[in-house]
């Protein structure tokens, strides 16, 4: 089998397909990763291949590329990550070809595709329900197969937390490992904490992006240089959820965000600005989102209500296991 990725980098489709054809390759299945823009290694067991970063431009020359890599490996099986690459997988029949689609921004949806996507025999996979209900919106068939998460190696305590992040026991503290960019509403979150005036209420934002450098200027206008601190990027930022005492999402949208199940996985409260599958609380405004903070960093009755109503991981149907077990029978069904 053949796993595609338009492009690397440190995302959750990134994370996600490594994460499957690790444990494929582990069941005995013969699987390699092509990556574009990537470097050719080996990662975990499994062989990663290095292809042309994914552009328009360069897309019959990517084509080619994998068209190659199929030949040589022989491969039954083309799995390719993100809508964009439906194009190249429609150009090789004669194979399971499935591809996955783990979000769709609804403002920015592009009809071309999603009109070709209803007459290519391409098999497409939603990552969660919100992807699934955007794709049938436009008549698109999808199967639905969970995102997988896995426990980190070592989870790290309180006080290692304090001591990385410069904070104490006394502040009431979320972690917020997302790119800067639109989609991720760290302006949004920018006006939540604008409304909670507990000096010891934080959030902890952790990554890179182009959005990087005015997020901060708004930041130190609105006088939140204390209480949102921008860090960079973190490659281990599951290990420190179960050290947070709260989770909250300003995403305009999203998939199926794997910092979102990591963090209930720790038994982590949850608060959202969109809706989200497993999570324990669903706040729709800024203002709610803020109010239901505030509430919460009293640590008081209701707090630990919601404490104990996540304290049940609800991680059963994103173990990697189940995941790849999951997309391994649909490519049985397809005939291989």
């Amino acid at each position: 089998m053949v796993m595609v990725l338009p492009n690397d980098g440190s995302g959750g489709m990134q994370v996600q397909a490594r994460l499957l054809a690790r444990e494929m390759v582990s069941t005995g299945m013969d699987v390699c990763l092509a990556v574009g823009g990537g470097q050719s290694t080996i990662r975990h067991g499994v062989e990663e291949i290095a292809l042309p970063a994914f552009r328009i431009v360069s897309l019959p020359y990517f084509a080619l590329r994998v068209w190659i890599l199929c030949r040589r490996r022989r491969a039954n099986v083309l799995h390719a990550h993100g809508l964009r690459l439906a194009v190249v997988l429609a150009l090789f029949p004669g194979r399971a070809r499935v591809i996955t689609c783990h979000g769709i921004d609804p403002e920015n949806v592009d009809p071309r595709l999603m009109k070709l996507l209803r007459h290519l025999h391409v098999s497409v996979v939603a990552c969660g329900i919100a992807p699934y209900g955007e794709l049938a919106k436009w008549n698109v068939p999808a199967t639905v197969i969970n995102n997988a998460i896995e426990a980190p190696a070592h989870r790290k305590t309180r006080d290692e937390f304090n001591e990385h992040f410069g904070v104490s026991n006394e502040d009431f503290v979320a972690l917020w490992p997302a790119r800067f960019s639109r989609q991720k509403g760290h302006d949004l979150l920018l006006e939540i904490f604008a409304e909670i005036d507990n000096p010891h209420v934080k959030i902890i934002c952790c990554g890179d992006g182009p959005l990087r450098r005015e997020i901060e200027r708004q930041r130190d206008a609105l006088g939140l240089t204390e209480r949102v601190m921008i860090r960079d990027f973190e490659p281990d930022a599951a290990s420190w959820l179960a050290a947070t005492d709260y989770f909250v999402v300003p995403s305009r949208w999203e998939g199926q965000p794997l910092a979102v199940l990591e963090a209930a996985s720790c038994g982590v409260p949850v608060i959202s600005l969109i809706e989200l599958e497993h999570i324990s609380a669903l706040m729709t405004t800024v203002h709610h989102v803020a109010a239901l903070i505030r509430l919460w960093a009293q640590r008081g009755e209701a707090y630990r209500h919601i404490r104990e109503l996540v304290a049940i991981p609800p991680t059963s149907e994103h173990t990697v296991g189940i995941a790849a077990a999951a997309y391994r029978d649909l490519y049985h069904s397809l005939g291989t």
